[in-house]
């Protein structure tokens, strides 16, 4: 569940506002996608000579996840989630971290062409959804 918040909105307008959040997962990366050497989630492999290669089956399971998760926000009908990969303590590794996250995005936004991920901000995703 969402919700901005606007105190004083007929003076202020949406200058002054508030966003509030419940998220899904908690604030962590949706399960099996926390890509960090802390945890033992697999990295994304995107070279398809290598035996580990991955990207269709971890593209399509994000997929499956979102699908799942978006219906039980009020934003679906926007067609904006927010969707968080971060936690306490994490990022001991922030290369590893990112190189999958670039390489899911990537890959991800080729296959799918109803789901479009990118990085954003609170901001963003605010001005999008109010």
């Amino acid at each position: 569940m969402e919700w901005v918040w606007r105190p004083f909105f007929q003076h202020d307008g949406k200058r002054t506002q508030i966003f509030t959040h419940a998220l899904y997962h908690h604030y962590s990366a949706p399960e099996d996608f926390d890509f960090d050497t802390l945890n033992d989630n697999a990295p994304m492999i995107d070279d398809p000579t290598l035996e580990n290669y991955n990207v269709d089956a971890r593209i399509s399971e994000l997929y499956d996840w979102i699908s799942h998760q978006r219906v039980h926000y009020k934003t679906n009908e926007t067609g904006q989630m927010f969707m968080v990969f971060g936690d306490d303590f994490r990022y001991a590794n922030a290369h590893q971290v990112f190189y999958s996250l670039d390489r899911l995005i990537k890959y991800f936004n080729l296959k799918y062409t109803d789901v479009q991920l990118m990085y954003s901000t609170p901001s963003i995703y605010i001005d999008a959804i109010s």
